[in-house]
């Protein structure tokens, strides 16, 4: 059995076989463990662990995600992304020995929330999970603390980083160039964190608080290094790679990196983009500053005075009230705050101070600077408003900044988010509709960092798939005899001539063609001959059977017409009696060769139909919610010479003596809409084809009889729909959108679907997820973009939803032109079963 180190002490673990969590015998902690089915898969797991153990998080997160991206349902490995998005470090505790966690990278995200851990625990069993659950609630315990210990400290202008002590225990030249830029900083009067005085007050007690408020408040980060180790020691590079995922969101705050005595090579290749400093330079630290008070002047933008100038202003209780509100505010008294602030009103209606301070206490913002760090803008608050209609014009400025700030923030961050997923589906791609899909994604965000030429390459790289895929379905035609098949090859190759081996394919086709053709002439003119001497010999044979022919005519004329009798009428009267007695006495199987063997005789096709409902029928009363029943016929094997084969379908409800089902696979391959246009669900063509060719070829009359027209509404989501279209009344339909798939299926691995044989010979893609594919829900997209890239938050009627291969449901869905694989769902009503 593989051997798996503990994840907190390093020590091996005593497995038991099939478990998903052991107990380490050298501190003796529970912690959850992979599951061991791959070698591979365990030693990427000891590497990562070992690189988290040494606070190297970025490293053991990269080693995580290629887990993740091999084993997707592998529990530990998103549990891995997490402790190292927390920097989570195992240490000593003195009272009890045990190993408890510390937090080296806070966040103001709760772990709760946090999507990697909320794949750990739904990949995982019962027992992991509660492991996974205990550990996260000690963890949100401790991020609680530090961000309310972080939110008493001032906010600071510039953030120091730097290595304080080498190797040997003396201070490094980086410490001495870091204090010299420090001093010269706070000269200037700017507010500086430089740990070595910052935190020399802090001894005893936790230092991550007071650099996380550091790092999320400070607008210029300074990384100094005179060796590229100092620049990548684990706590240096801890600060500057947080640092710069906070740029990724804040497109205000900067890092600039000061170098001293190496080559600017030897930075870190994150640093490559950044205008970096040489402080070996003459003049170098003043050159520094220049560029800092560029960035960020200082003492330029006078701070806002606490009481503005009013008609009243001469009343010195105002100011009072006003003092009293905003210390309130800082000791988060948000109540007693309003109250001042009221009280301010009271004696001067339009004093702008007093609504920030009253919009201040509704937000729960202990300082003004912070109003820029809410989450969304509020300016459409009404005590904001009243601070736009009394402020002067700096106050009334300082407050637009905020919303701005906001506002672009969070639209970096949307625009971040929406890049992050098309290069997700770009690495993901293996067709051509997955990279034009990827294609689109990067078109919703045109200019953002290089969305434009990633847009291009997976267009390319959709064209290299479309030709492959050309090439390949054509080599698989290009056997056998039929000339149909290769013609057919031919013609798709000539629309990739000049594609890898297409020209010398089509030419391998003509030359099949041409044997196969000359085969079929001599096979016809053999023919010729053969008929040609049957012919003769026919004639000779009718000379002399003519005479005869002649004596019977009359004779033969008459049983003839009692033969006929016989067949048409008489013994299929006979037979079709028969055939009613065996069903009605339950020989269903003898009654249904009786009435094939008749044909089209009376309603023999009907009965046969009923046998299939009679058939079926203990069947369907007796369903539970969640089994599977047998009703009606599909081809699904893409094989017709062996006839349909039966449709599985899952009992998803049971109302009212009707049990509404959902095919256990996807059946076929259609577009929502046979055009690319705005239409609702009473209007596409899919709708059409459900009750129409689907009904038809799937049921006989007898089984469509117990098929009830049920009312189906649009769209679920309505309160997004400006005209979601009339409800519809059908006999087949889709699955609604989110709130119905959520009600029918809770989790995503529910709602994976597995296509038939026939619907992948149709088009149906098959991921590589276990062979599941996309499917059309009757649900509109949401979100889109206009012609000059505003997102709307409404229903987009030229798109679709569909549920993914892995079960998810997007929000934007896909193109109504777009084809892909049909699960019809339908009631059966038991009451009228024969």
């Amino acid at each position: 059995m593989a051997i798996i180190k503990c994840k907190m002490c390093g020590g091996d673990l005593n497995l038991v076989e099939g478990a998903s969590t052991a107990e380490c015998e050298y501190c003796g902690s529970v912690q959850t463990i992979p599951k061991v089915d791959d070698e591979k898969k365990l030693t990427l797991f000891a590497r990562a662990n070992r690189l988290r153990i040494g606070c190297e998080f970025d490293k053991a997160a990269g080693i995580y995600e290629s887990i993740v991206a091999d084993f997707p349902e592998e529990a530990e490995a998103y549990w891995g992304l997490v402790l190292c998005k927390y920097g989570i470090e195992y240490v000593d505790d003195p009272a009890t020995g045990k190993k408890i966690p510390t937090c080296h990278r806070s966040s103001f995200e709760s772990i709760m929330d946090d999507s990697d851990f909320e794949q750990a625990v739904e990949n995982a069993d019962g027992a992991a999970r509660k492991v996974y659950r205990d550990e996260a609630k000690a963890i949100e315990e401790i991020r609680k603390g530090i961000i309310a210990v972080s939110a008493n400290e001032e906010p600071y202008d510039i953030f120091i980083c730097y290595k304080e002590t080498a190797e040997n225990g003396d201070r490094t030249l980086d410490s001495v160039l870091a204090q010299d830029v420090y001093d010269a900083l706070t000269d200037k009067g700017y507010r500086v964190f430089f740990s070595r005085i910052s935190l020399e007050d802090k001894l005893g007690v936790e230092y991550e608080p007071y650099i996380f408020a550091a790092l999320n408040s400070a607008k210029i980060m300074l990384a100094f290094g005179t060796d590229f180790e100092y620049f990548n020691a684990v706590w240096v590079k801890n600060e500057w790679s947080r640092f710069l995922k906070l740029m990724a969101k804040d497109k205000e705050k900067h890092l600039i990196p000061c170098y001293k005595g190496i080559d600017a090579y030897d930075m870190p290749k994150e640093f490559a983009k950044l205008q970096a400093q040489d402080l070996g330079k003459v003049g170098a630290i003043q050159d520094l500053l220049r560029g800092i008070e560029k960035i960020m002047p200082h003492n330029t933008e006078p701070q806002q005075q606490v009481v503005q100038k009013s008609a009243s202003n001469n009343n010195p209780t105002i100011e009072s009230y006003i003092k009293r509100a905003f210390m309130f505010l800082e000791d988060g008294d948000w109540r007693s705050a309003n109250e001042y602030c009221e009280k301010v009103l009271d004696i001067d209606p339009e004093n702008a101070m007093a609504y920030v301070g009253k919009l201040m206490a509704e937000l729960r913002v202990k300082k003004q600077a912070n109003l820029k760090d809410q989450a969304k803008p509020f300016n459409g608050n009404a005590n904001y408003q009243k601070v736009i209609r009394f402020a002067d014009e700096s106050l009334k400025a300082t407050m637009e900044g905020y919303i701005t700030h906001i506002n672009t923030r969070n639209e970096n961050a949307r625009q971040e988010d929406l890049y992050t997923k098309a290069k997700n589906e770009m690495l993901k791609a293996r067709s051509e509709s997955a990279y034009k899909q990827a294609a689109w994604r990067f078109g919703q965000i045109k200019g953002y960092k290089d969305s434009d030429n990633l847009a291009k390459e997976c267009y390319e790289k959709a064209e290299i798939a479309r030709k492959d895929a050309v090439l390949s379905v054509a080599k698989s035609k290009m056997v056998g005899a039929k000339i149909f098949d290769y013609q057919e090859a031919k013609k798709s190759l000539l629309t990739i001539s000049g594609w890898k081996n297409a020209d010398e394919l089509v030419s391998a086709c003509n030359k099949k063609i041409a044997e196969i053709q000359e085969k079929e002439e001599a096979a016809r003119q053999e023919e010729k001959r053969r008929e040609e001497l049957h012919r003769q010999k026919r004639e000779k044979a009718a000379a002399r059977n003519k005479k005869i022919a002649i004596i019977f005519a009359a004779s033969l004329v008459a049983v003839i017409a009692i033969v006929v009798l016989l067949i048409k009428v008489v013994i299929p009267a006979v037979k079709y009696n028969n055939a009613i007695t065996l069903m009605e006495s339950g020989k269903y199987d003898e009654a249904y060769s009786a009435f094939e063997e008749l044909g089209d005789y009376k309603d023999s096709a009907y009965q046969l139909g009923k046998i299939h409902l009679l058939e079926a029928k203990e069947q369907l009363k007796n369903a539970r919610v969640g089994e599977y029943v047998t009703f009606g016929r599909y081809e699904q094997d893409s094989n017709t010479s062996n006839g349909k084969e039966d449709i599985d379908w899952l009992v998803l409800e049971i109302q009212d003596g009707k049990v509404l089902v959902i095919s256990k696979y996807a059946l076929d391959m259609k577009k929502y809409n046979e055009t690319f246009a705005e239409v609702t669900w009473e209007t596409c063509t899919l709708r059409t084809w459900l009750n129409n060719d689907f009904l038809n070829d799937a049921f006989t009359a007898a089984e469509q009889e117990v098929i009830p027209t049920v009312t189906v509404t649009p769209d679920e989501d309505a309160e997004l729909c400006k005209n979601p279209g009339n409800a519809t009344q059908d006999k087949v339909f889709l699955m609604g959108g989110v709130a119905e798939c959520k009600k029918y299926f809770e989790k995503n691995k529910e709602r994976r679907c597995e296509p038939t044989a026939y619907a992948v010979a149709k088009g149906a893609e098959i991921s590589a997820l276990e062979g599941y594919c996309k499917w059309w829900t009757r649900s509109f997209g949401y979100g889109f973009y206009d012609s000059n890239f505003v997102y709307h938050k409404e229903a987009a009627y030229n798109n679709a939803r569909f549920v993914d291969a892995a079960g998810y449901i997007g929000d934007v869905g896909s193109g109504v032109s777009s084809t892909y694989a049909v699960r019809p769902m339908l009631w059966i009503d038991l009451s009228l079963l024969p």
